[in-house]
């Protein structure tokens, strides 16, 4: 090996180091754009669904709620 690989790598770590978080940052801008442009209602239904969908889900894998094994006020 000779001092330009040793060069290349780390510019290729300091590039990572720097490239991940901006990256995420970007895509973070972008998610928030994105909710922040989608209309109430639209993200109202979504929410709706997706909750729906993680009922199912956990009901049909026979995942009880705490409040299901709570004894009941008489």
């Amino acid at each position: 090996m000779n001092d330009d690989d040793d060069d290349l790598r780390i510019k290729l770590a300091r590039a990572l180091i720097w490239g991940a978080p901006l990256s995420i940052a970007l895509w973070a801008a972008l998610a928030l754009a994105l909710i922040a442009m989608t209309p109430h209602t639209v993200r109202h239904e979504i929410r709706s669904d997706a909750r729906y969908a993680a009922h199912a889900l956990k009901s049909g894998l026979g995942w009880r709620t705490p409040g299901a094994t709570a004894p009941r006020a008489g």
